[in-house]
């Protein structure tokens, strides 16, 4: 991420993934992300399910599960 006005909020964010795919349709595993290069320490885990129907790929991922305060991402893949 690059900032327009100031290089002290520039950092490179990274997303990593271990997932098993039990039957053809459907992936479960555990995910990581975090920022790589900053002066901020964050990172977080999380867990998610996704599911593939033709070429169309539904992901949901729950950071923090079993906080106060989880947070869920949902993602919508299109292959073509």
């Amino acid at each position: 991420m690059f900032s327009a006005g100031d290089k002290e909020e520039d950092f490179f964010y990274a997303w990593s993934e271990l997932g098993f795919s039990p039957v053809d349709w459907l992936r479960v595993g555990l995910a990581g992300s975090g920022p790589a290069r900053t002066r901020r320490s964050s990172r977080s885990s999380a867990g998610f399910s996704s599911a593939l129907r033709k070429h169309v790929e539904f992901t949901t991922y729950v950071f923090n599960l079993g906080w106060e305060d989880p947070t869920v991402v949902l993602s919508l893949a299109v292959s073509f």
